[in-house]
């Protein structure tokens, strides 16, 4: 039974606070509107507001800039938006994962074993498909994280095995680079440094409806990822099953993290 009774507030309280958070939301969305707007009309050949508006809209009389807007500028500013929004969640899951509040996807090496993972995946299987990339990454990235809680490391020794961990995959990924019967250097290098250069509408959808099922997984688990920040003993004291929520945990992070990995696929093989 828990030893300390979980905090409470208020209804009114709650809803107070609810709704100041509304405005800051409210802001926060109209400034990333603005930004896609303005991510879709710069480049080099530059589109006027009003044409990728009536390109948006269906309404648009040039071909050409309907093209760029829909075909290749809009599914990149999609993928960047489906990208961070997901690699935001899975940082703050890690952090509570872990209990350790300087952790994130890159220091425990979960991001660079998603891409050895896509990589290995697609060239075994010598096939260039979005979905078999991000099944390769994810596999890969459910052991990883299992490997990482299992070890139990804590404070300095979790960063530097992290930081080793990180640097192992990179290393392994720059030797798969350097066989070109494996991968196609230019594109996986590319990928490495955040580039959504070959973003398209099917690579959308598999990133978007990770992050989505990685969100569905943590529906109900606030209170719960509040607890274990204070770490495990406290949040058992307060009643949270730690081990049953970090499987949960783990898999809505493989889910957030694993798909933006197979970005560079369509140049493999």
């Amino acid at each position: 039974p828990p030893l300390i009774a979980p905090r409470t507030h208020h209804p009114a309280e709650a809803e107070r606070r609810f709704q100041s958070g509304w405005p800051i939301a409210l802001a926060a969305l109209a400034l990333v509107v603005v930004t896609a707007f303005i991510a879709i009309a710069l480049g080099p050949t530059r589109v006027p507001l009003h044409e990728v508006l009536a390109a948006l809209t269906g309404r648009s009389d040039s071909g050409f800039a309907s093209d760029i807007v829909l075909q290749v500028r809009l599914p990149r500013v999609c993928a960047a938006l489906a990208c961070g929004a997901a690699l935001a969640v899975a940082g703050a899951l890690v952090q509570a994962t872990f209990a350790n509040p300087l952790v994130d996807v890159t220091l425990v090496g979960i991001a660079p074993v998603a891409c050895v993972g896509a990589v290995v995946c697609a060239a075994a299987l010598h096939s260039t498909s979005v979905v078999l990339a991000a099944v390769g990454a994810l596999a890969l990235t459910l052991i990883a994280l299992t490997a990482l809680v299992r070890l139990r490391a804590s404070g300095l020794r979790f960063t530097l095995l992290g930081v080793a961990f990180g640097a192992l995959c990179t290393a392994v990924l720059g030797v798969l680079v350097s066989i070109p019967s494996v991968a196609a250097g230019r594109s996986v290098a590319s990928w490495v440094f955040g580039s959504l250069a070959l973003a398209d509408w099917p690579r959308v959808v598999v990133i978007a409806g990770a992050a989505v099922a990685g969100c569905i997984v943590l529906r109900s688990d606030g209170r719960a990822l509040d607890a274990a920040c204070l770490g495990e003993v406290p949040a058992r004291r307060l009643g949270v099953d730690v081990h049953r929520a970090r499987r949960r945990w783990i898999a809505a992070v493989a889910l957030l993290v694993a798909p933006r990995s197979e970005e560079h696929t369509s140049e493999l093989q």
